[in-house]
């Protein structure tokens, strides 16, 4: 969920309805120059994905279950999930 939302006195008031909030749950909120920042991480993070494509090959294939065991696992089993979908 995205919503745009002012800031006075300590709160932020959505600009819009927001629909499926939930009460009394934590939500996060990027300002513009942040998600801008994020796009243009995971801009070059896309770019960079392509230096690693060497490591998909039969050989290394072997190591691919242990892909969960180690920090991030999970991330690099959902990327390659999709990368599966597409």
């Amino acid at each position: 969920m995205s919503v745009k939302a002012t800031y006075k006195d300590g709160v932020f008031k959505p600009l819009e309805n927001v629909e499926d909030a939930a009460p009394g749950r934590v939500y996060t909120v990027f300002s513009e120059e942040e998600l801008r920042d994020m796009r243009e991480t995971l801009g070059w993070l896309k770019v960079a994905e392509k230096s690693f494509d060497f490591w998909n090959n039969q050989e290394d294939a072997v190591y691919d279950p242990n892909a969960g065991r180690c920090p991030g696992g999970n991330h690099i089993q959902a990327h390659q999930r999709q990368q599966a979908d597409d």
